[in-house]
């Protein structure tokens, strides 16, 4: 990563014009993953990024170079090029340069603490301890750390280290009538222990066989409980999604000019949350709880520096970026879903015949009109308040403005979920905390293409 030293050189260099605004940002980021295969073959790649983007504003432009590893001459040649460059530029934005491409490393000695044969030997166990139809599982186990340091023209400086393991297991499942498999994600800022990863190996291994006995899932509009995995990323890709400041400014979301308005049923109550392993966002800002719907009422939008000016939303501090190759953008990466009374059994016993989503996928949401479609890898039949047989794959459709007026009950015991927002060519990791929530109704169908 570019010494702080440097960094300050050449922010000086870009302070030397007299711009509005300038930043310098510096990263150094490594991914180390192991793949396993069921038949027990092995893989491990590890890469590497460092760059630097420097980035200004000026008479109501903005200007942007993005590098990869380079000597401190070239560093400080573009810097001297950009902010030489902004004076009578007619471009909104451009890109002065390119970033470096990741680059492989050497094996390392060991991989982050991880003891994998044993993690990999514990999950195989525990998927095949958990129903005889399981044939085997695969795994990837990932570790990613990144270092950045910020720096800024009005004094600013913030220095951040995210440090995550990821573990992906898949088992597969066959009986007479063909073959499932199942997945779970354990995602946490320490190490995944072998007993954890054994545990989503067995869960993983259920999920395939109920899949070996799914009916057809009906067509229609029925009641619906979103377990607590399927309910956080529905609210994440949905409301949280529309309450991006940068939507509400240009009028293209479904959520524009509603603050303090109800936007979804009074038992609705989500917050940001202070990020895990980082107290500031990509721009500097501290990042504290902040409500965004109290009691199904807009409390306010999530927005970084540019966007919140526009639509006037102080202590902005939810701006994060894919990485130094990219500008910070307004996204919720830690949600917060605020828990209830209701039990899940309440929440069924009221339910002639629904649907119960055990989980979710990422789907499709447009956040102007708030249509949405969204498959469920897992889910079950309602009778008469009880949960019933697995149905085969389907999908959720609808508004989100009618989906959220819905809400009937939400659920008293939450739990943590790992996700990706893509951003570009780039993901950033988020996170949902969320319990059960109980639909009204939305309409349902057998799967189809997304």
């Amino acid at each position: 990563m570019v010494e702080e030293d440097l960094a300050l050189e050449l922010l000086k260099i870009l302070a030397s014009s007299r711009p509005d605004f300038a930043e310098v940002f510096t990263q150094k980021a490594v991914f180390s993953t192991v793949s396993r295969e069921a038949s027990g073959e092995a893989t491990f790649a590890s890469e590497s990024d460092d760059g630097i983007s420097m980035y200004m504003e000026s008479g109501g432009k903005s200007f942007f170079s993005a590098l990869g590893p380079a000597p401190a001459e070239t560093l400080r040649a573009e810097a001297r090029r950009l902010a030489e460059g902004q004076a009578g530029s007619q471009a909104e934005t451009r890109e002065i340069g390119r970033a470096g491409a990741l680059r492989k490393r050497a094996t390392p000695p060991g991989f982050g603490g991880w003891d994998v044969q044993s993690a990999i030997e514990r999950a195989a166990d525990g998927a095949l301890a958990s129903d005889p139809r399981v044939l085997g599982v695969s795994a990837i186990f990932k570790e990613s750390l990144s270092d950045t340091l910020r720096l800024d023209s009005s004094g600013g400086r913030t220095v951040r280290q995210e440090h995550s393991w990821t573990a992906y297991v898949k088992a597969l499942a066959r009986d007479g009538r063909g073959a499932r498999s199942g997945a779970r994600i354990i995602a946490e800022d320490h190490e995944p222990t072998a007993e954890a990863v054994s545990d989503a190996a067995a869960e993983a291994g259920r999920a395939a066989c109920l899949l070996l006995e799914a009916r057809p899932a009906p067509a229609g509009e029925f009641p619906i409980v979103l377990a607590p995995q399927a309910a956080g990323l529905f609210l994440h890709e949905t409301i949280g999604r529309a309450l991006e400041g940068g939507l509400a400014a240009r009028g293209s979301s479904f959520l524009s000019g509603s603050h303090g308005r109800p936007v979804a049923s009074p038992v609705l109550t989500i917050s940001q949350e202070p990020l895990r392993g980082g107290q500031y966002d990509d721009e500097g800002n501290p990042v504290e709880k902040q409500l965004l719907v109290e009691d199904g009422a807009l409390a306010r939008f999530i927005a970084g520096r540019k966007s919140g000016a526009l639509i006037d939303a102080p202590k902005a501090s939810s701006a994060w970026r894919g990485s130094y190759r990219s500008l910070p953008s307004p996204l919720l990466r830690y949600m917060s879903v605020a828990s209830k009374e209701a039990s899940l059994q309440k929440m069924l016993a009221g339910m002639e015949f629904g649907f119960y989503a055990a989980r979710i996928g990422g789907g499709s949401f447009d956040a102007e009109s708030g249509s949405f479609r969204f498959p469920v890898s897992e889910g079950f039949v309602v009778r008469e308040g009880a949960i019933a047989e697995p149905v085969e794959p389907m999908e959720i459709s609808g508004s989100a403005p009618e989906a959220l007026m819905l809400i009937s009950e939400v659920g008293s015991k939450r739990e943590s979920h790992p996700g990706v927002a893509p951003r570009r060519r780039e993901g950033i990791m988020v996170w949902d905390i969320a319990p059960a929530i109980a639909f009204g109704k939305m309409t349902l169908a057998p799967a189809g293409p997304i």
